[in-house]
């Protein structure tokens, strides 16, 4: 049997004044003129994580009874998770309809909140589902409800990103708060071409063969997921095959030991041969296989800061992120051209050779399933490798 709660009716307003644009104040009653929301960075990139902050704050000296807080996914983010006091995903959206009444009672810990049906799910939900982040909640006179919203950037340079916040006092909207966070050129997305200016010399591109035998799966195993990913229990193994990430629930069957488990990817290449100049473009190319079928992972590539051979302290040997790169664009393909774009601009030549790691879904909370991105490194029947990282240098 599922519980159900009820959020407010938005946009019913009853004897407001505008106080200033966008802020609207009721004559008697709570005052939440003094609320805000701020961004954690007034700039981000491609692939960057960034969170809004909502201050709910009730100003007067009236007791606000019922106050919902909604800190709406922007365009050009995907949802990561909402931390706070009482704070939970708020799954569906206006467009398909209110319930009925209001919330009455706060939503249970590790439940989400379905405002189209009036019932809570429990978590994990997918990302794609969450309209918003939530709070609900009594506020006397002088307190405040937080909630923060952290999101991972999908928008393109030169965009703005645009955290919306609405209170609602029972069953009244209250208070609409903005805050925009520009994208910088240096996150220009994965899915754009590269735009080359006219006035520079044309780059050549130059094919790297992965290192020979330099590719290593480290999985980290704990009661729950944030003991797998504290790496305390860590093993490694060479692995000429498969270049994957995966998060699997304590209960998956493919791994019957109840432990949560975390899996991420250590590949090299050699750069020995690679001419001098700048980078203008830079591209790994790997072998398409079993990724989360079409639901798609978003694959973090930082650049590797282990060594080798690699040991359990290379958990966490990884740096600046190269790439974030959406896996469902790949579904039904034979090969995968994943963009680095934090390589752009660099020169070289690099150190001797280019180590990555990959990183995926180690958000999610699974159960009895999993989620991955795998990836082929070699043919299996002819034998020959797959796996090329391709560098578009312009020489000097």
């Amino acid at each position: 049997m599922s519980t159900k709660l009820r959020l407010p009716v938005p946009f019913v307003v009853f004897g407001l004044v505008i106080a200033a644009p966008g802020v609207a104040v009721l004559q008697e009653g709570p005052d939440f003129s003094q609320s805000k929301i701020v961004a954690d960075r007034s700039t981000v990139r491609f692939g960057d994580e960034v969170s809004f902050t909502v201050n709910a704050v009730n100003s007067s000296v009236t007791t606000a009874t019922h106050i919902f807080v909604s800190n709406r996914i922007p365009d050009g983010t995907r949802y990561v998770n909402v931390t706070g006091d009482g704070a939970f995903p708020v799954v569906g959206h206006p467009s398909l309809g209110w319930p009925d009444e209001p919330l009455s009672e706060p939503v249970p810990a590790g439940y989400a909140y379905n405002l189209n049906t009036g019932e809570l799910i429990p978590r994990p939900v997918d990302p794609e589902e969450v309209f918003s982040g939530g709070w609900f909640g009594d506020l006397s006179g002088g307190e405040e409800g937080t909630i923060q919203l952290t999101l991972r950037v999908t928008q393109a340079a030169e965009a703005t990103i645009t955290g919306l916040a609405r209170v609602f006092d029972g069953e009244q909207f209250q208070m609409t708060m903005t805050r925009t966070v520009h994208v910088e050129e240096e996150g220009v997305s994965v899915y754009l071409p590269f735009l080359r200016k006219s006035s520079l010399p044309e780059p050549e591109t130059t094919h790297v063969a992965r290192t020979p035998e330099a590719n290593w799966t480290l999985t980290a195993s704990g009661a729950s997921l944030a003991d797998a990913l504290d790496g305390s229990y860590v093993e490694i193994y060479e692995d000429d095959t498969w270049f994957q990430v995966v998060n699997s629930g304590p209960q998956d069957v493919f791994w019957p030991d109840n432990q949560y488990h975390i899996v991420r990817d250590a590949i090299s290449f050699d750069l020995s041969d690679v001419p001098e100049g700048e980078i203008a473009g830079a591209t790994l190319e790997v072998g398409t296989w079993g990724t989360s079928w079409s639901d798609g992972v978003v694959l973090e590539i930082h650049r590797g800061q282990w060594s080798s051979p690699l040991s359990a302290r290379s958990w966490d040997a990884y740096g600046e992120l190269l790439a974030a790169f959406d896996t469902s664009t790949t579904y039904a393909e034979s090969k995968a051209y994943i963009p680095l774009p934090g390589l752009i601009g660099e020169r070289t030549p690099l150190a001797s050779d280019l180590r990555l790691m990959a990183r995926g879904d180690e958000v999610t909370e699974m159960v009895l399933e999993n989620r991955r991105a795998t990836f082929l490194l070699r043919h299996w029947c002819e034998g020959h490798q797959l796996a090329y990282l391709h560098l578009e240098i312009r020489e000097d």
